[in-house]
């Protein structure tokens, strides 16, 4: 796996966006997992890297947002959304951090 190209945006204080192209090997694995937590909801599928899809959606965590990668004959082109706070789970809130 090669990282061909890697973006970062800060969209306010507390959220950002991450582009990225990955070059895979075409190989000859044939997946599919689904998971369903209570603070995520992930959904892979993948036809020996030539096409393929992962959706990764996560709530009330570090880095909460949404992860969408599309695979395209051995190209990878992925997108996120997210939060870039942590989550405390003790108080079920977002961390916050006194300034210096």
């Amino acid at each position: 796996m090669k990282n061909c190209w890697f973006k970062t945006f800060k969209l306010g204080q507390n959220k950002s966006v991450e582009f990225e192209t990955t070059k895979v090997n075409i190989g000859f694995d044939i997946y599919e997992h689904n998971r369903i937590h209570s603070r995520r909801i992930y959904f892979e599928t993948n036809l020996c890297n030539i096409i393929g899809a992962t959706f990764d959606w996560t709530w009330k965590s570090d880095h909460a947002g949404v992860h969408v990668d599309i695979t395209l004959f051995g190209r990878i082109f992925g997108f996120s959304l997210y939060d870039v706070r942590h989550w405390n789970d003790v108080d079920d809130c977002w961390e916050t951090y006194d300034e210096e």
